[in-house]
């Protein structure tokens, strides 16, 4: 992986995935090799080949906010600061029960 910029996880994503079609095409005599010529670390694409998720999609259905929910937030948090308002921890936690709304009655 170059230094110039860090790759998102999309990016990466999109790797493994290509490497484990390849791989399983009988493309790449082992996942060593896969791993190379796709330049993922290993151990990441021999947990994938076995089945296990990345842990960002394994813990999706624990969220309570979707991802883009988050970003909304956290976009919102620093207009605040640019405006020099702190973002207080009350107003954060209502907006995110806010955006829960009818899906969830949990108490946060």
């Amino acid at each position: 992986m170059g230094h110039g910029r860090k790759e998102s996880l999309c990016e990466v994503e999109d790797r493994v995935a290509a490497a484990i079609t390849n791989y399983k095409a009988s493309n790449f005599k082992n996942i060593r090799d896969a791993a190379t010529a796709y330049d993922l670390i290993y151990s990441k694409l021999r947990n994938r080949l076995a089945g296990i998720e990345a842990k960002g999609a394994a813990q999706v259905d624990q969220q309570l906010l979707t991802p883009w929910e988050e970003k909304a937030i956290v976009r919102w948090i620093l207009q605040l600061d640019d405006w020099g308002f702190p973002p207080r921890m009350k107003y954060v936690k209502d907006m995110a029960t806010s955006f829960l709304g009818p899906r969830k009655n949990l108490n946060l």
